[in-house]
């Protein structure tokens, strides 16, 4: 989300910080919520923890 560009998803997912990511379920529920820097390596082991490949 260009947060600057598109306010309304801003304020629809409460992004207050950037960067912020957040993961999805299949069926568009937030899973997880991480601000500040994700490395790649972190994502990846986040991701694993929570049983996604």
């Amino acid at each position: 989300v260009e947060v600057y560009e598109q306010m309304d998803l801003t304020r629809q997912y409460g992004i207050m910080a950037i960067p912020t990511q957040i993961v999805f379920d299949s069926e568009g529920q937030e899973i997880t919520r991480h601000i500040g820097f994700w490395s790649k390596e972190e994502i990846i082991a986040q991701l694993k923890k929570m049983g996604i490949d």
